[in-house]
């Protein structure tokens, strides 16, 4: 409700502001009432002058000030207590790794407040319906608007943590200068994945960039002398955030949650080598990778994907043909939709995928699952090969830093590895749950997978590995299963073609590096016998070769070897 200029404050006649409180009163009134409510430190005046608190004097005597504010009628009780966005003094790192889970919470409490504070100045002049809610074309003030606001929401989420105050201030600007314009990114982008419909791009205030540069512009605009020009590059504009940031948040369904863990990673991974160093960053960026690795798991149990209508169920194990399998069994859920988004059996998880926002794909139902025509397919690959895929993979090609900060040590890399799941043999059957690195997510042993414990004889094992021959004998079989399941033997003669011709980005049997590292296996008895240890029950219990393992390890006992 506006205020009449003509009424005067009811404490010290200035200029008014509101009535929150109770009478109208200028700002300067409403911001002593309330700081000194809430501090409630102010003692009693044995002089009882508030009668002379005015414009001019009102600074004189706090306590009098207070009491012209009561007996004009300023309400106590309407004081609302607002939360702080964040605390004022920022946290040691080693302190938030030691309660990572409590403070995602306070992260989370953050990113929605400053999402919220973004919704009040969402434009009520909506004219697009989007999913039944109505949003307006953006403007250059809400493009503004929105860089002003999440530079500034940046900037109090950076200041969560005690390497960011340790910063001199000019790093502190380079590391802004970018993690402002990708936690922009992240909020836009998880706002459009959410809530837009094709072509739409939405700002966090409801307005929003379409791929159509004339949707929602005034006619004046569109018959500007520029319009044509202008249109070509706003398409290729929004084009490329949509195809860039919004299909990667849609099929991986990233949530409020993977976002805080996004923003996190960012903040701590400038791309300033050697002019920035956040202190300590690189065992948060560790922790965090582990946790979201985690939580990947528990939005996705198992990694069942499953074709109802032809009974068809598999699985996917990490460094072992998983990509392969998803692209397999995505071609078969949904062929047209496969190829309309020119997929192919070499993607990788950087690809879109629609079969992977379908839950019925996702999520074997019980009665699928409990039906006796149901088929179960896993392709499973040599313990030993599959780590040093793994290896090769993430510590040799990428040189992720979440490798046990080994580097290409193996030696180091197996004590890790073993060292890990050690600890978590006795949850194995919960460990995709579990707060793992993602090597040990990656190198965890084939029976802990799948579910297999539950039902090892229900499935159609396929064995994969660098050997050619190998690899046609289990395609015959996948080929085999897919005509019994009726599946079209045009398409199931395709997957046979493309998946012995080719191979994904992820790889690595023709690696370079592949001879030295089988060559550490075969060589180092440190790196033999942990290997031994980890991968034991995977040799007893599947039919893979043991030619290769130390004597003690070949035949079939039921007492593990010391």
């Amino acid at each position: 409700m506006s205020v009449p200029r003509h009424t005067p404050c009811a404490v010290c006649g200035g200029t008014p502001n509101g009535s929150r409180y109770g009478p109208v009163t200028c700002l300067g009134c409403i911001v002593f009432f309330r700081r000194a409510i809430q501090k409630g430190k102010l003692q009693h005046c044995e002089k009882q002058c508030w009668r002379e608190v005015g414009l001019d004097t009102r600074s004189c005597c706090r306590s009098c000030r207070l009491q012209k504010c009561l007996s004009a009628g300023m309400n106590p009780n309407a004081i609302q207590n607002r939360d702080k966005l964040g605390p004022r003094q920022p946290r040691r790192l080693d302190e938030i790794l030691d309660n990572i889970d409590t403070d995602f919470d306070g992260l989370l409490q953050l990113q929605r407040k400053q999402r919220e504070l973004h919704q009040r100045y969402s434009n009520s002049n909506k004219k697009e319906n989007i999913k039944h809610r109505l949003y307006r074309r953006a403007k250059p003030y809400d493009i503004d608007l929105v860089l002003k606001l999440s530079f500034r929401n940046a900037i109090d989420w950076a200041k969560q943590f005690n390497s960011f105050w340790n910063l001199n201030d000019v790093e502190k600007k380079l590391i802004m200068s970018e993690f402002g314009i990708a936690f922009l990114l992240i909020d836009q982008a998880y706002k459009t994945s959410c809530k837009s419909e094709k072509g739409f791009w939405l700002l966090q205030n409801d307005s929003f960039l379409h791929s159509d540069y004339f949707l929602g512009i005034p006619v004046e605009d569109v018959q500007n002398e520029n319009a044509v020009l202008q249109s070509t590059y706003h398409s290729e504009f929004v084009n490329d955030l949509l195809g860039a940031i919004k299909h990667p948040f849609s099929i991986l369904k990233i949530d409020k949650l993977e976002c805080v863990i996004l923003k996190i990673l960012l903040l701590l991974t400038p791309s300033f080598p050697g002019r920035v160093k956040l202190e300590d960053s690189e065992k948060m960026i560790s922790k965090c990778m582990s946790n979201l690795m985690s939580y990947s798991f528990k939005k996705c149990p198992d990694n069942g994907m499953a074709v109802p209508d032809n009974k068809l169920v598999s699985c996917g194990i990490p460094k072992s043909m998983s990509q392969l399998t998803i692209n397999i069994m995505c071609l078969l859920y949904d062929e047209d939709s496969f190829s309309a988004e020119s997929n192919s059996l070499n993607d990788t998880w950087v690809n879109k995928r629609d079969c992977l926002e379908e839950n019925e794909f996702r999520n074997p139902t019980p009665q699928l699952l409990n039906d006796n025509e149901t088929v179960r397919f896993a392709f499973i690959r040599d313990p030993i090969q599959r780590f040093i895929s793994m290896y090769l993979d993430k510590c040799v090609r990428s040189k992720e830093k979440y490798c046990f900060d080994c580097g290409t040590n193996m030696r180091c890399v197996v004590q890790g590895v073993y060292d890990e799941l050690k600890n978590l043999q006795n949850y194995r059957h919960e460990f995709q749950k579990s707060g793992v690195s993602i090597m040990a997510q990656h190198a965890a042993p084939l029976s802990w997978n799948c579910n297999f414990d539950r039902g090892l004889e229900k499935w159609h094992l396929l064995m994969m590995g660098s050997d050619f021959e190998e690899r046609k004998s289990s395609i015959s079989h996948l080929t085999n299963i897919l005509k019994r399941q009726g599946f079209n033997e045009s398409l199931v003669e395709k997957i046979q073609q493309d998946t012995l011709a080719g191979e994904t980005a992820h790889g690595t049997h023709t690696s370079p590096h592949r001879v030295e590292a089988e060559r550490q296996v075969r060589e180092d008895p440190f790196i033999r016998d942990l290997l031994h240890k980890i991968y034991f029950f995977d040799y007893l219990i599947f039919p893979f070769k043991r030619d290769g393992l130390d004597e003690k390890y070949r035949t079939n006992f039921w007492t593990i070897p010391k």
